[in-house]
């Protein structure tokens, strides 16, 4: 194990567990290395089939 969090719920645990679940290895790497920055970079949908897709925001 290389994270470790505490809940006071047990539904919020599965339902953040399932969430991981389904994360790219970098993003757990991230959250691993209490990288939270990198985390918020990774989590942003760059997939120009998603909706808040926007290249010209980038630029």
């Amino acid at each position: 194990m290389i994270f470790e969090q505490e809940f006071n719920d047990v539904v919020q645990a599965i339902y953040f567990e399932k969430k991981l679940k389904k994360w790219s290895g970098k993003k757990k790497l991230a959250l691993a290395n209490g990288q939270f920055d990198l985390l918020q970079i990774l989590a942003e949908c760059r997939n120009a089939s998603h909706s808040d897709y926007n290249p010209e925001k980038d630029n």
